[in-house]
């Protein structure tokens, strides 16, 4: 990246700041299962002790997507890891929707395992890239990204739920993962890392 003055820095850093909050937001709905557990199993009919199992799965699949993310991002850039995210993140939900219906199989599959290695390393790519813009303030930039990835479920999983009855459920996974992915994309075609001299201009203290 060319070298960039402490003002170009500051405002290039909140537009990237905004952007992975935004990816965050939606990335965070993987931990709505406990809104969308129920209508799953209606939808399609499903046994609720099995349709359970799903978290501890997705929460498995999200840590080991978590480890790896940096690995992938070392290999492939933060923008390739980031597209891996999205790729999976879609796949996950819209293919929930799409063919779970009878098959605990595919839930475990689908929103379990791809989901969770999406987010995964979507989660530790957003991180890592944006935080590495603010030197002098890590904390604020942190708490912001975390304030997204918590509100995911909250806002989002609540709008989700409440368009079920409209739409029905695989629609609305379907719609949910593709929002999602184009907004990581998005993410992943606009984040860029730091100029090398970020700390020495930021917190030359």
């Amino acid at each position: 990246m060319p070298d960039l003055t402490v003002g170009q820095i500051k405002s290039k850093r909140m537009l990237y700041l905004a952007l992975s909050t935004l990816t965050l937001l939606f990335l965070g709905l993987i931990y709505a299962f406990s809104m969308f557990a129920g209508p799953i199993c209606t939808t399609f009919g499903l046994e609720k002790a099995a349709v359970g199992l799903t978290f501890n799965i997705m929460m498995i699949a999200f840590c080991i997507g978590a480890v790896i993310g940096s690995q992938v991002e070392r290999r492939i850039g933060v923008k390739g890891a980031i597209v891996i995210a999205a790729v999976l993140f879609f796949v996950g939900f819209a293919g929930t929707g799409l063919f779970a219906k009878g098959s605990i199989a595919v839930v475990y599959l689908c929103y379990g395992v791809l989901g969770g290695l999406g987010v995964g390393v979507g989660y530790n790519s957003v991180i890592a890239t944006t935080n590495v813009w603010f030197p002098d303030k890590v904390g604020f930039s942190s708490g912001v990204l975390m304030m997204g990835f918590g509100l995911g479920s909250l806002i989002l999983g609540t709008l989700s739920v409440n368009l079920i009855p409209l739409f029905g459920l695989g629609p609305v996974f379907v719609g949910v993962g593709a929002a999602g992915g184009v907004v990581a994309a998005a993410a992943a075609f606009m984040l860029r890392r730091p100029p090398e001299n970020i700390v020495a201009l930021m917190a030359p203290e």
